[in-house]
């Protein structure tokens, strides 16, 4: 086995540009103090030696790490992605960085991985996977570590900052706008249980349904679990109920979720919207190509990414009153296009 080379250290450079390894110190982290000459030469000797500076101990020494970990659902859904581009801009504005992890709404999955981030030295966290019960993020905020919550909250933490969608009234306006175009058997396609977001997202469209008088019928109501696998098979269990018995259209609670809807309906032989009216949530940005149009409900996530992670910093920093929970909800926007059957006159303005 090759031996492995010898890591340069401060002390090496100090020695060969001969002066001491605190006047390295303070060049390389560019400091004032140290005249032109000096500087220089020890910049050269640094660069001649490959010097690479030890990040780990550069965080232990001045008590903060400049890494941020985030939580996502995971890589291959639009929506954690363009929250974690929203987050990433004002992360990256103010010299941190990003150390990210997917938890796939597996619970024990979040406690480990939240685990292994705090272990590391991270100055904070944002996460965007809060399940109802997460023992890992109650404990993180019960000990007073700087961590903000988006899109999704924890019932019951009353001193959680937050910035989150508002799932309710976002899932009410997507069956209230199937039903003011005269259907009358709405399908649901559920996510998750276990978040507020699939709790939210249903709830909501039932109460529209309830609130108009169309019947909720729970052969008509599948769970999709987030995942368009999952949704493409609850949908075709749904198309093969008796002709009077199906739905003309269907609500998945998110736009994944909808596009499994989508082809489960096609490979059925019926068409969208001629057939099915079809509408989901998130607002992806796939949704807007002329081959899929859908109509969804916009959920502001670039938004709520980058605000949620102003709002970290500021905690990490001690700043705007640091200490007294932000917790914000985001307005939902329907967005109509085509899937839906709606006339173009019927596109609310923007």
């Amino acid at each position: 086995m090759a031996n492995t080379p010898k890591k340069v250290t401060i002390k090496d450079i100090a020695r060969i540009a001969e002066v001491s390894p605190t006047t390295v110190s303070l060049v390389l982290n560019n400091k004032k103090g140290v005249g032109k000459e000096t500087r220089y030469r020890i910049l050269r000797v640094a660069s001649e030696l490959k010097y690479t500076p030890n990040l780990m101990a550069r965080s232990l020494a001045k008590s903060h790490s400049d890494i941020i970990a985030l939580t996502i659902l995971q890589a291959r859904n639009a929506l954690f992605m363009e929250i974690a581009d929203g987050a990433a801009e004002a992360f990256n504005e103010n010299g941190y960085s990003i150390m990210m992890a997917s938890t796939y709404d597996d619970p024990d999955l979040e406690t480990k991985e939240l685990a292994s981030a705090r272990a590391r030295g991270v100055d904070g966290f944002l996460i965007t996977s809060a399940q109802v019960e997460s023992p890992g993020i109650w404990e993180l905020v019960e000990d007073g570590v700087p961590l903000v919550s988006v899109l999704r909250r924890v019932p019951g933490l009353s001193n959680l900052n937050y910035i989150m969608e508002d799932s309710f009234k976002g899932g009410y306006l997507a069956a209230e706008h199937l039903i003011k175009l005269g259907h009358k058997r709405i399908g649901i396609v559920k996510g998750t249980p276990n978040t507020t977001t699939g709790i939210g997202r249903f709830e909501g469209a039932v109460a529209a349904m309830k609130d108009n008088r169309v019947p909720v019928d729970d052969k008509l109501i599948a769970p999709g679990e987030f995942a368009r696998g999952a949704a493409y098979l609850a949908t075709l269990a749904m198309l093969h109920l008796p002709d009077k018995e199906r739905p003309t259209a269907i609500y998945a609670c998110n736009d994944d979720m909808a596009m499994g809807v989508y082809e489960a309906t096609l490979d059925t032989g019926l068409r969208v919207p001629e057939d099915m009216a079809l509408v989901g949530f998130n607002n992806a940005p796939y949704t807007s190509l002329p081959t899929v149009a859908l109509t969804t409900i916009d959920v502001q996530a670039h938004e709520m990414g980058r605000l949620g992670a102003e709002r970290l910093i500021d905690i990490i920093n001690k700043k705007r009153g640091h200490t007294k929970p932000l917790q914000v909800i985001m307005e939902p926007k329907l967005i109509v296009r085509n899937s839906c059957g709606a006339r173009k006159e019927d596109e609310p303005a923007s």
